[in-house]
């Protein structure tokens, strides 16, 4: 499969920069749906194997088709401010969340939310492997990565950053329908208006890593800040269930 994308990424017809983005952006979408059925409705184990190759096989898509280790957030010389931005992000999103617990309703509206795992053991193995591995690296690589740096090339960071969060949201369209039946404890809202607001609210959380990841110059800003958000929320949760 990778030799007959890189062939088709290659071809003569694809001569325009322009041309080789549509050809790009049609692969990196089939790819992903394809990982996110695999994700949502295969085991663990298969996720945990095929977000991260698809990751890889998605950067060197990028690459063939001319897109800039800048362009993807990965080049060396923006590591040091990644790392920096991550270190912050991730401090003030444990901060965040230790506030909440002592905010009115806070501990409250925290503990509505159910998080599905046996024990603190599984919180950790999700926080450490499950999260960075079968969540924040993929979609990194693919809607602040991929889809944003080759965006960029045609429209401005308004633009990319707005349609790489639409895409974004819809990949949570499935997440979403399955939170609503079956972790969420509460709801005063009905089954589509939950869906509807949960993916609003990730359309809005990726606009903001995008500009992290914008204005960090580095993946690992935004990759840093997604995993807090995602990794800590569970353990934090589990020990509160």
């Amino acid at each position: 499969m990778r030799a007959s994308l890189t062939a088709t990424l290659s071809r003569p017809w694809l001569s325009s920069r322009r041309q080789r983005s549509i050809a790009l952006l049609t692969v990196v979408v089939l790819l992903l749906a394809g990982v996110h059925l695999i994700l949502r409705f295969g085991p663990a184990v298969a996720g945990l194997v095929a977000a991260p190759l698809v990751a890889m096989l998605l950067v060197f898509l990028a690459r063939r088709a001319g897109l800039t280790w800048d362009e993807l957030g990965l080049a060396r010389r923006s590591l040091r401010r990644g790392a920096v931005y991550t270190l912050l992000l991730v401090g003030v999103v444990a901060v965040g969340y230790a506030v909440t617990l002592f905010v009115p309703f806070g501990k409250a509206l925290l503990t509505a939310v159910s998080v599905q795992l046996e024990s603190s053991g599984s919180a950790w193995l999700a926080m450490l492997v499950l999260v960075p591995l079968g969540t924040v690296l993929i979609e990194e690589i693919a809607f602040r990565g991929v889809l944003l740096g080759l965006l960029q090339r045609h429209r401005g960071a308004v633009v990319s950053s707005l349609l790489s969060s639409v895409l974004f949201a819809a990949w949570h369209v499935l997440p979403s329908l399955r939170q609503e039946s079956t972790t969420v404890e509460w709801t005063i809202l009905p089954p589509l208006a939950f869906v509807g607001l949960a993916v609003a609210f990730t359309c809005l959380a990726g606009l903001v890593l995008c500009e992290i990841r914008r204005r960090s110059g580095s993946l690992l800003a935004s990759a840093g800040l997604h995993w807090a958000v995602n990794g800590l929320g569970i353990l934090l949760l589990t020990q509160l269930s």
